[in-house]
């Protein structure tokens, strides 16, 4: 339990302070904070209030009195190991997988696939926000993550609020890594590599309005790079043939002689990174989100107290139905070592 520095000034009051809402009741007496559930300790701690009243307390020095299960993962050798469920409509979101593994080595990574709704970036808005908020939700609860990350640039831009609502759980998106290339460009030219529907949305918009920071930015729509990229994790060989077309149209379109940043939006096409700087008729750089949504995820294990243990639990590989060619399953090898169907079919 966190302890008051010397230079702390804790409030004092003549009378406890009650706080009564449906998760709990929390008890505020001088110095010490009593939690008592209204629910089961689970549900209370999901209550984003109550999260924010505790972690409050903690930072101004107050000790805190709750169930011995809400209390930091390393006082609890036989609960569960700290977990995150990154949830993508296909393998894209390995790239995902492989910056918080490579930051957080301990964390228990499940990843959640909606392969029968393959690919997210064709369907319409209409079709997709419920779809993503049902079946992330029903993978969720197929393995009690703690986090969840969507691990795709459309299901991010669609249905994050939803997401948050039904989960009651911290949740991470992916954003398309605007603001860090306007603020690194020299030339104040960046191009925005994503699939049809990121570039045409309005998320996607107003985000270039207010953190392109003056930079022009050329939008580039690139849906087969989806493909190729899944092809290279069949092991497949990517020609420079096969990304002629988007890069002709990165750099031979109006102000593409000026381009010295590409922001790649869409999980799948870091997997590319290789082989697009390797064709690229000069040398320019590729910026994607990976890095910044591990650091966030860090940041949320942080506030929710877990402690990751050394070497992480076994993940699991949860699809929404069948998946019939097992490439899913060869892709996320290296994660979980066999695909769980949700359903047998969509």
């Amino acid at each position: 339990m966190k302890q008051a520095s010397a230079q702390t000034k804790r409030p004092q009051s003549t009378y406890p302070l009650l706080a009564v809402g449906e998760a709990a009741i929390l008890t505020a007496w001088p110095g010490k904070v009593l939690l008592t559930p209204m629910k089961p300790a689970e549900d209370a701690w999901r209550s984003s209030n109550l999260q924010r009243v505790l972690r409050y307390s903690w930072r101004i020095g107050f000790d805190v009195g709750t169930p011995e299960r809400m209390h930091k993962h390393s006082a609890h050798p036989d609960s569960p190991a700290p977990s995150a469920l990154i949830f993508d409509s296909g393998v894209g979101a390995i790239s995902i997988a492989r910056e918080i593994r490579r930051l957080m080595p301990g964390l228990t990574l499940h990843l959640g696939v909606d392969n029968g709704f393959y690919p997210y970036g064709n369907k319409s808005e209409e079709e997709l926000r419920p779809r993503i908020v049902q079946q992330a939700q029903a993978m969720m609860e197929h393995c009690g993550a703690d986090i969840l990350v969507v691990g795709c640039n459309t299901a991010s831009t669609l249905a994050l609020p939803q997401l948050r609502e039904s989960l009651q759980k911290p949740v991470v998106g992916v954003v398309p890594a605007v603001k860090p290339a306007a603020a690194a460009s020299r030339s104040r030219t960046i191009a925005l590599i994503a699939t049809e529907g990121t570039v045409n949305r309005r998320y996607t918009r107003e985000l270039i309005e207010q953190f392109a920071n003056g930079n022009r930015v050329i939008n580039v729509p690139a849906p087969e790079l989806v493909h190729l990229a899944e092809s290279k994790l069949r092991g497949e060989a990517i020609t420079a043939e096969d990304l002629e077309p988007v890069l002709h149209r990165v750099f031979h379109t109006a102000g593409g002689d000026q381009v010295d940043i590409a922001v790649l939006a869409c999980t799948h096409f870091p997997l590319l990174r290789e082989e697009l700087d390797q064709f690229a008729p000069r040398s320019i750089q590729w910026l994607d989100s990976g890095e910044a949504i591990a650091r966030r995820v860090r940041w949320w294990l942080e506030e929710l107290e877990l402690m990751l243990p050394d070497a992480p639990n076994t993940g699991r590989l949860i699809t929404s139905t069948v998946d019939l060619t097992g490439n899913i399953e060869r892709a996320f090898r290296e994660f979980a070592p066999a695909a769980e169907p949700l359903a047998s079919n969509t």
